[in-house]
C-alpha cells in the first residue's frame, strides 16, 4: 500500500482566499470540473486516490469542508464561495455518502432561492435524473421532492 501523497504525485495543494476565508484546495487535470466533497470529520486527502487517475478527463478538486482539515472557515459560510473562486461554473460532485450527497443538494437549494435561470432550472432537472438510481433512499427522496417543489414554484 502506498503513501497518500505518493497517490497524489500530479496533483497541486492549494490555497484560495473564498470571500476572505482561506481554503484549501488539492487538484489535478484541466477539463469539465469534478469536485470531491468529504464526510464529516474528513478532509481533502479523502480522495487522493482518485484525484490523479480521473485528472486525464476532469479538473479534479477535493476542498476542505467548512471547519475541517487545513480550511480556515467559519462554519456559518458555505463551500460554495470557494467553487467561485475556483472559477467553476458548472461541476460534477463527489460524496463520501449519500448523506453528504445530501447536505451538498440542500446547500445548493439554499444559494438557489426561487428558480427565475432556465440554466439552474435545466441543472436541477439534470440533477433529477442522475439521482434516480438513489430515489428509494430516504434523504435523496426528500432531496429530489424539495427540487421538485421548488422547479414547480
Amino acid at each position: 500500500m502506498s503513501s497518500i501523497w505518493v497517490d497524489l504525485l500530479g496533483a497541486e495543494v492549494k490555497f484560495y482566499d473564498a470571500g476572505g476565508i482561506r481554503t484549501r484546495c488539492i487538484e489535478a487535470g484541466s477539463g469539465p470540473a469534478l469536485i470531491f466533497l468529504h464526510g464529516s470529520g474528513g478532509h481533502a486527502e479523502a480522495f487522493a486516490r482518485n484525484l490523479v487517475p480521473l485528472s486525464d478527463e476532469f479538473r479534479a478538486c477535493s476542498i476542505d469542508m467548512i471547519g475541517h482539515a487545513l480550511a480556515c472557515r467559519d462554519p456559518s459560510r458555505v463551500r460554495s464561495r470557494a467553487f467561485d473562486h475556483l472559477g467553476l461554473a458548472r461541476a460534477h460532485l463527489a460524496a463520501g455518502d449519500l448523506e453528504s450527497a445530501e447536505i451538498a443538494g440542500t446547500t445548493a437549494l439554499k444559494l438557489t432561492g426561487k428558480v427565475s435561470s432556465a440554466r439552474v432550472r435545466d441543472r436541477l432537472n439534470e440533477f433529477l435524473h442522475e439521482t434516480s438510481p438513489h430515489a428509494s433512499t430516504p434523504v435523496i427522496a426528500d432531496l429530489r421532492s424539495r427540487i421538485l417543489n421548488l422547479l414547480a414554484a
